[in-house]
């Protein structure tokens, strides 16, 4: 999950106070219904307005604010292919912060480094200072490369040599996986350290300030082979948990290419060490638990996020692609998919099939992203996208503990869906205070010469009764000033008793803002809902200069 789609943000919010089950929407207070578009022109970067901002991670810190990393480029890039890389952090509202690096906005690209880096993963820390971390390349070799950078914007020269640590491995290659951080400060990395096409999976320990940690395994190395016959691992995803211990997911290759077919010899696992790297043998069988799947699956841990509920439960995030064979179709990721085991390492047998839930209407035969956090303790939060081209759907589902769908997440169903009229790609999910669930990516709208660029888009989706922190809530039937009526309703909706102008909008039942009116106080004339089809809804009403925002659950006959 990342540590939210989900983490990277990586944050339990089982310590929050859930309220009462009432539907979930796109927020009216964010951006434009619910959507930020992060547009280049709101910043001035160092090295000139950036036409390519590929968002490639996401976390949202406790205090609310919002970190994205990415590929940047002068030029036009879909695929945003780019040694420049840019951090930038936002305000709750999804505006940029001016009060790191006075834009909100850090580059680290190839102009100001001697080398060629691919950075994709990100750990806040306390203070809320950040680990920006991937692989460089330099005088033909690879290595870690991590930055440290301070609440500012500023890099942390106390880390490293000002700021950046670049680490080899035990073979002439070295490629970060991904990476987390003990309460002790202590840095895990998992690696790939490679000669040619042999490949090894390394598990690394940095001490706080960036140095080889010697104490930790073989001069700071460890290449386990975690019950298997060689140490030919593929390291996807690390969560560390409060005692330090740590989980990590990731794939046996059957033979010395990593990565290569045949997929289906592969074998994916999860595996638990003591925060010293000891393997935990009383964890699943002999320290790891092979995760099932069909004959012709292999799995993609596109989002590096591994989350944990308040009882111990483990939840694994991934895609799946089928490998069968299809005449003059590629093969890729088709069905978000998440794995169940119980703290002790065993699958959740009564989750999905045999501790396996598919998401069923996330795939299209094509990419798809996603995240997932846990929720009121138990719950599962999935975001997900299906990239159809332009106009591609996104996808928010609440799931129980036992794998069912809550019904109750948007009213009676549990997902948020919808496109936004432009090609997005979710890809991150988290959560700020309240319960506000913030969905991000990338996106552009559709190819025009000259105009044609990506930018970060975040979606922002609230409780009903917690709009907004500054904003009362009230039911319309729990007040006698505000009349809405008929209700059942048909194509005409009237309102009364209001002192001001006010912006109407009215959801269907999965939360997209499907009606958009201003209303006169003086003689408001019936809102037109003719194009509406038969259902369910909700209307929210808010007045001028006010703070309060009228709801009523309407339905149309």
């Amino acid at each position: 999950m990342k540590q939210f789609f989900i983490l990277s943000l990586s944050a339990l919010i089982g310590s929050y106070v859930s309220q009462a089950q009432s539907p979930y929407f796109l927020d009216p207070n964010f951006g434009d219904g619910g959507v930020e578009v992060v547009r280049n022109n709101e910043w001035t970067p160092q090295f000139g307005p950036y036409v390519t901002y590929k968002v490639r991670n996401m976390i949202v810190g406790a205090d609310d604010k919002i970190w994205l990393s990415g590929n940047v480029a002068a030029i036009y890039s879909v695929e945003g292919v780019s040694t420049d890389h840019a951090l930038t952090r936002l305000l709750p509202n999804g505006k940029p912060d001016s009060s790191f690096n006075g834009t909100g906005h850090l580059n680290f690209g190839a102009t100001n480094q001697p080398d060629v880096k691919w950075l994709d993963n990100m750990v806040l820390l306390p203070g809320n200072k950040l680990l920006y971390a991937g692989n460089s390349t330099q005088n033909n070799a690879s290595r870690t490369i991590i930055y440290k950078v301070n609440n500012n914007g500023t890099f942390d020269n106390t880390f490293g040599t000002s700021g950046v640590v670049r680490h080899s491995g035990p073979l002439p290659f070295n490629d970060l996986k991904t990476l987390d951080v003990q309460s002790t400060g202590k840095i895990i990395a998992l690696t790939a350290s490679f000669n040619n096409t042999v490949s090894t999976g390394v598990i690394l320990r940095l001490n706080s300030n960036g140095s080889i940690d010697n104490t930790f395994g073989s001069n700071g190395f460890m290449q386990p082979a975690i019950g298997f016959p060689d140490t030919r691992i593929d390291f996807g995803m690390i969560k560390i948990l409060p005692d330090n211990s740590f989980l990590v997911v990731g794939t046996h290759v059957a033979d010395a290419a990593s990565g290569a077919p045949p997929y289906s010899a592969h074998q994916d696992f999860i595996a638990k060490f003591s925060a010293d790297g000891v393997l935990q043998t009383s964890f699943g069988t002999n320290g790891k638990t092979i995760l099932p799947k069909g004959s012709n699956d292999r799995l993609s841990f596109l989002n590096k996020y591994i989350d944990v509920d308040n009882n111990g439960n483990i939840y694994i995030n991934c895609s799946v692609q089928d490998l069968t064979p299809t005449p003059g179709i590629s093969t890729f990721p088709v069905e978000v998919t998440v794995y169940k085991l119980n703290a002790n390492g065993t699958l959740a047998s009564s989750y999905g099939q045999n501790g396996r839930l598919g998401i069923p209407g996330t795939y299209a035969g094509s990419f798809h992203y996603y995240d997932a956090q846990v929720q009121n303790g138990d719950q599962l939060l999935v975001a997900s996208m299906t990239d159809t081209g332009m106009n591609a759907n996104y996808l928010v589902k609440r799931i129980n503990a036992d794998g069912s769908d809550d019904l109750t997440f948007t009213g009676n169903s549990s997902i948020i869906t919808g496109t936004r009229n432009a090609l997005d790609h979710f890809h991150f999910l988290g959560m700020q205070s309240d319960n506000k669930i913030i969905v991000g990516g990338w996106g552009r709208k559709a190819k025009t010469i000259g105009s044609d660029t990506l930018h970060p888009v975040l979606m922002r989706i609230v409780d009903h009764e917690t709009v907004d922190t500054s904003t009362t809530v009230v039911n319309i039937k729990d007040q006698q000033q505000i009349k809405v009526f008929p209700n059942p309703m048909g194509n005409n909706l009237y309102i009364s008793g209001m002192e001001n102008n006010a912006q109407i909008m009215i959801f269907d039942i999965s939360g997209k803002a499907i009606l958009r009116t201003t209303l006169s106080a003086v003689a408001p004339e019936p809102v037109d809902c003719s194009r509406l089809a038969a259902g369910i809804y909700w209307l929210q009403l808010k007045e001028e200069r006010s703070t309060i925002i009228y709801t009523q659950k309407l339905i149309k006959q």
